[in-house]
């Protein structure tokens, strides 16, 4: 697995969408209506049918096309609002901690 940054991505996504005129156009309501189309189309692939052991590569390909559109959209929504999602995520982690504890095993 190659080390890559998050901001690399943030970047990179800022600049897909920048230079296809889509960021111009968006506003928070609507990216946060397309992130919950985006999962929905994620939950599609599970929803009323058990996981099997093994899937084809065929449909690990279409969920990670799925994952990779909610994560899209979501570093879409943090770059629209102006929010560091690295420090966001570690803010709700630490959060999550205390909410959380971790269980001896």
């Amino acid at each position: 697995m190659t080390d890559y940054k998050i901001s690399d991505l943030v970047k990179l996504i800022e600049k897909f969408r920048t230079s296809r005129g889509w960021a111009e156009n968006d506003n928070p309501k609507n990216v946060a209506m397309g992130i919950s189309v985006e999962a929905a189309e994620l939950m599609e692939h599970f929803v009323w049918s058990d996981i099997p052991d093994s899937w084809e590569t065929a449909k690990i390909q279409e969920v990670s096309d799925e994952i990779a559109d909610v994560f899209i959209s979501l570093i879409s929504m943090t770059n629209m609002l102006d929010l560091d999602i690295y420090e966001i995520v570690s803010k709700k982690l630490k959060k999550l901690e205390k909410r959380y504890p971790e269980i001896d095993r």
